[in-house]
């Protein structure tokens, strides 16, 4: 818990609510502070070290079985319980703000009994696909229904999100979308794409690429078939950059070797955290070949943060914050021609590239900071009749 991109959300919006001159205390379960370090590697997942309880949390999280885990999940509303009911006790709370998660009930069993308002941040909902599968579907459902009707107001990631936790209402009108967000002053700071280049051997190169934990959602094998296909059409200057590593590196490599383009596609391995963004930087074009339905994909903040013309899939999330043409290039999920048809559409004009950039990065910086975020949610609590 609060070990990837998740805790990063954590610690950002409760920096966010303080900077906004608020007091916030943190519940997290024994051992997880999610306000701490996030992985010294990002991007390597496997490499991140822990320690204290939060390595007995890791293994369990990997090795138990999977109705032992939830089970566990659920358990640990008995501890948050009157671990909330304590610190109410002795303070003056004015909301109870809650990350979701499957079986979680705490926070709006508390709000209850105490009668303060409260506000769910929800990321997934129970029925999505996700890497790991629920075995007490039943018990989930239940948890979210009851934690959704309590809620005041319920802030998504997602459009499709929205649609899908609004079964639990009466009134959709009680959700809100709010995609992820960036933090502006990281990414006013001066980055080193051009040396990243010269490094790699590839500074005269066209670069496309994606960032991130690879994973077999993520589709990268669509844009190694793209790169291979470009270089049967002649584009020799355009080369792909994957940074970071996971469970699929071995896959992507064996397709690269076997398609001949070893020449042509880069692997930096695990990146460290505070050169993520310097890796992300020596990108001209970033791609992103799929994306779940569901879920706000934080590399794609990043990369139009950094005026990247990024290229991604048509689903929700990415259309929430993306205006193909405008602020970046959409293209149908999945459609491997059309997403080579994009990339070629933007090497040829490289203009119209760098205007996508610019626009892109003007929106994030506008509308989707931490910052923003937090008084978005902020108005909610003082001022619940302006929503």
């Amino acid at each position: 818990m609060g070990r990837g991109a998740e805790g990063s959300h954590i610690a950002h919006i409760v920096k966010a609510f303080e900077a906004e001159g608020h007091n916030v205390i943190v519940v997290s379960p024994p051992g997880v502070d999610p306000l701490a370090e996030i992985g010294a590697k990002p991007l390597d997942k496997t490499d991140e070290k822990v320690q204290g309880v939060t390595v007995l949390w890791k293994f369990i999280s990997r090795h138990a079985p999977q109705f032992f885990f939830e089970l566990l999940e659920i358990a640990y509303n008995f501890q948050a319980i009157p671990r909330l009911a304590r610190i109410i006790k002795g303070k003056k709370i004015d909301c109870i703000y809650e990350r979701n998660a499957f079986f979680l009930f705490a926070g709006a069993f508390v709000s209850k009994r105490y009668s303060i308002p409260f506000i769910v941040e929800a990321n997934e909902a129970v029925g999505i696909e996700r890497a790991r599968k629920l075995f007490l579907n039943a018990p989930a459902l239940l948890c979210e229904r009851y934690t959704m009707k309590r809620a005041e107001r319920i802030f998504t990631v997602s459009s499709y999100l929205s649609r899908m936790l609004s079964r639990h209402l009466v009134s959709s009108s009680r959700v809100v979308v709010l995609p992820n967000a960036i933090d502006p002053v990281r990414f006013s700071q001066p980055v080193d794409g051009v040396a990243v280049r010269k490094r790699l051997g590839i500074a005269e190169k066209t670069v496309v690429g994606f960032a991130g934990w690879f994973d077999w959602w993520d589709r990268l094998d669509l844009l190694l078939d793209v790169q291979k296909e470009l270089v049967e059409m002649g584009y020799s200057d355009v080369v792909t950059l994957l940074i970071g590593h996971g469970t699929m590196v071995d896959d992507l490599q064996a397709q690269v070797l076997k398609a001949d383009i070893t020449d042509k596609v880069f692997f930096t391995g695990p990146v460290e955290k505070n050169d993520v963004l310097s890796y992300i930087d020596a990108l001209d074009i970033g791609v992103l070949p799929h994306s779940n339905e569901f879920g706000s994909p934080m590399v794609l903040f990043e990369m139009m943060a950094l005026g990247k013309c990024v290229i991604a899939p048509d689903v929700a999330p990415v259309t929430d914050v993306v205006q193909d043409g405008v602020n970046g290039v959409i293209f149908p999920c999945l459609d491997k021609e059309i997403l080579k048809r994009k990339i070629i559409e933007l090497l040829k004009d490289r203009s119209n590239q760098l205007r996508i950039g610019r626009q892109a990065r003007e929106r994030v910086m506008q509308n989707h900071t931490w910052k923003k975020n937090a008084e978005r949610i902020l108005q909610v609590v003082t001022a619940p009749e302006n929503i």
